[in-house]
């Protein structure tokens, strides 16, 4: 049995989530900071006197603006931005923010919240990759105990095993269990499938072997199929 991959998963998603909120944390350091420079800056018109273009180590071209600027009869010149736009062009004139204790600070007014905004939409993207999976494994894991313990037993039939290709470590794709119990009094079929398994159980599992299934007795909808239990001690994979 390899149960150790089902806690890599849950670890790798636990790390997107960590990566997100610290990413959501520094999106509202940021803000925090703008919000405090746009209350104070002002405003001066400057000309772009230099646009570099070059490419960095991953081969993207990127662009180096160089703005020059008069703060109370003193020439700031060829002040580098920490932003870049298509409309951008030598020459131009170009509406900055600067600090006042610190007038070669600037910024364009438009890109004052940009690195906020790109901050936490990233950040919100890391938080819902990792946190929703791992709420919900965790949530299944806690339905499942309970089940186990409290559930009643469904004695059902294998129908086929199947790989998960929605989940890949390294690779490898974890195996599903297909199986279906029929109700003998009303004639019901009821078609489970089990969570995901990364050991292959067909030789302890073929077509047609019984398996247990723990269902809420009030709610079938809610069950667990009890593969982990069956191959426990009689599969041990190094591989």
């Amino acid at each position: 049995m390899k149960k150790g991959k089902d806690n890599f998963v849950l670890v790798l998603f636990a790390i997107f989530a960590v990566i997100g909120i610290i990413l959501l944390a520094g999106a509202a350091f940021m803000t925090v900071s703008s919000v405090k420079f746009g209350q104070t800056a002002e405003h001066v018109t400057g000309v772009i006197t230099d646009i570099d273009t070059y490419r960095d180590s991953d081969n993207d071209v990127k662009h180096s603006v160089l703005v020059s600027y008069t703060v109370r009869g003193k020439e700031y010149r060829d002040v580098r931005l920490s932003e870049y736009s298509s409309s951008m062009y030598e020459g131009a004139e170009i509406e900055l923010l600067y600090d006042p204790d610190e007038p070669g600070r600037v910024r364009t007014s438009s890109m004052v919240y940009f690195p906020s905004i790109i901050l936490g939409i990233l950040g919100a993207v890391f938080s819902l990759i990792g946190i929703i999976p791992c709420a919900v494994m965790l949530s299944r894991r806690k339905q499942n105990q309970k089940l186990l313990a409290a559930g009643h037993v469904l004695h059902a039939q294998v129908e086929s095993i199947d790989l998960n290709r929605n989940i890949s470590v390294n690779g490898t794709h974890p195996y599903i269990v297909y199986c279906t119990y029929k109700d003998a009094y009303s004639g019901t079929i009821y078609r489970f499938k089990s969570g995901s398994i990364w050991t292959n159980p067909e030789s302890v599992l073929p077509k047609g072997a019984m398996i247990d299934v723990y269902v809420d007795e009030k709610d079938y909808s809610k069950y667990y199929v009890a593969v982990n239990e069956v191959l426990q001690g009689k599969i041990v994979d190094f591989t």
